[in-house]
């Protein structure tokens, strides 16, 4: 009796197995539309948006055209400026993908405001075809378009293409003001009323100043005015002319290619005029972000030690006065016992480079410090005479001195393993 059940239930489950299969590998017919539910078609079935090259928008509010030159999006009317790639691409987007209702009957062109259009679209494919859009009112439920077809007749479509093509120049243009790849960058200036900031790409970091007066910048403040500098937009388009008072003057460099300026105006309201080599005269910006970058006085000069790069360094060689210490890092981590404390201690060191007043370094190295990455490039600081308070430091690699507390230089002797 068991096996006769076992055997049932065996059958039952390789039905039930088959039944499953026939429902994952059958498709399904396609849902048919309820009744009276609107049916709607693709205004310009199978065109490609990317083999559009020119788009004129013209009505009663005025004429606006675009036109594709080797990539580029350019407006050629009201104004000639470079359009931004971002909004052409989704207003093509919006326009060839665009999908229209049934065409009505027993109404007229003035019921749907496209006696007198709004706004007629004509969008040129490289072949030479012109696609033609007539629009209207905005539909009052719904959230689409009234529009009359390349072939006259009187549709709906089922998106705001009135809100996608709009006959406003400033919604197409270019709201750039720098264009440049940020890990490029190898030289960087500030001219502001207050004094000049430079800073300097060079040995595998970033330097704050130049010659024997550099010290080492904080890389982490440069790539955030960098990025500061790449995401700064357009907020608003001036009617008027704009003056550029009390500026401030940023300069950036790429290698040997000639430096871009951006020039950053005074104002009291959350907007400052600007000027960027991607606009022919000035504009308006929000520099919010760009401001908290620059910072205060000093705040480019690197606080730390050393710049340490946890993925990449390999090895620490530490010299104060009597006390040595060595340790390097394999895949489990770095030996000998104790080296990790040390490390952290390391990082958390805070080193005056601001300071100008300081004398040149005198005798012998006290000590050295030096971390090693795995890319063989080495970061090291000599240690020199007693001051008032600490001890002055230099960069091994050349540069202005500057001053180690002795707090700074108790944390680092405080996290030295006990010698046996």
């Amino acid at each position: 009796m068991l096996e006769k059940q076992t055997r049932l239930m065996l059958v039952l489950a390789a039905l039930l197995l088959a039944v499953v299969g026939v429902l994952v590998l059958v498709e399904p017919p396609e849902a048919t539309p309820e009744a009276g539910a609107p049916v709607w078609t693709r205004a310009f079935p199978g065109v490609d948006a990317t083999k559009l090259v020119q788009l004129e928008l013209s009505g009663p509010a005025g004429l606006l055209s675009l036109a594709r030159a080797d990539g580029v999006w350019r407006l050629q009317a009201p104004l000639q400026a470079e359009a931004d790639p971002e909004a052409v691409q989704d207003a093509l987007d919006a326009l060839v993908h665009s999908e229209l209702g049934e065409p009505f009957s027993g109404r007229t062109a003035a019921d749907y405001g496209l006696e007198t259009p709004r706004i007629t679209v004509q969008a040129t494919l490289d072949s030479g075809e012109v696609l033609r859009l007539d629009l209207g009112d905005d539909s009052p439920a719904g959230g689409g378009t009234y529009v009359r077809d390349s072939a006259g007749a009187l549709r709906l479509s089922r998106s705001p293409l009135a809100v996608a093509l709009p006959l406003d120049a400033d919604a197409w243009r270019n709201r750039e003001l720098l264009r440049f790849a940020r890990s490029a960058v190898t030289r960087l200036s500030l001219d502001r009323p207050t004094g000049r900031v430079e800073l300097v790409k060079a040995e595998g970091g970033w330097w704050l100043g130049t010659g024997a007066r550099r010290v080492r910048a904080d890389a982490d403040r440069v790539e955030q005015l960098l990025e500061a500098l790449a995401n700064l937009r357009v907020e608003r388009f001036a009617d008027a002319p704009l003056a550029l008072d009390a500026p401030w003057t940023f300069a950036l460099q790429s290698g040997d290619d000639p430096p871009m300026q951006l020039i950053l105006g005074s104002s009291t309201d959350s907007l400052r005029p600007a000027l960027g080599p991607l606009q022919d005269q000035p504009v308006e910006v929000r520099a919010d972000a760009l401001l908290d970058a620059v910072g205060a006085e000093g705040a480019f000069a690197d606080r730390s030690l050393l710049p340490f790069d946890g993925a990449t360094a390999h090895q620490l060689d530490l010299r104060m006065g009597a006390a040595e210490f060595h340790a390097q890092r394999s895949g489990s981590g770095w030996t000998p016992a104790g080296a990790e404390a040390v490390i952290g201690a390391l990082q958390d060191v805070a080193a005056d480079r601001q300071r100008s007043d300081l004398p040149g370094p005198e005798g012998e190295p006290w000590g050295r410090i030096a971390l090693a990455g795995n890319d063989g490039k080495v970061a090291a600081v000599l240690i020199y005479q007693e001051l008032p308070g600490g001890r002055l430091a230099v960069e091994e690699a050349g540069g202005a001195p500057f001053f180690l507390s002795s707090t700074a230089l108790g944390q680092l002797a405080v996290a030295l393993p006990v010698a046996d």
